[in-house]
């Protein structure tokens, strides 16, 4: 399953994306802010990205 990063401010909806793309068998990262998303760029190294 593709790697997905999340860049959401809003805590429930990064944690109900996060829970979501989980249950359907994605590895996925967190991010809420611009900066920390930038960051897990670099380090997750993502197939995609949703904002």
């Amino acid at each position: 399953m593709p790697r997905v990063l999340i860049i959401e401010d809003d805590r429930a909806v990064r944690d109900g994306l996060l829970l979501a793309l989980r249950r359907q068998g994605h590895e996925v990262a967190a991010a809420a802010t611009g900066e920390d998303g930038l960051e897990q760029l670099r380090t997750f190294r993502p197939e995609a990205v949703v904002l």
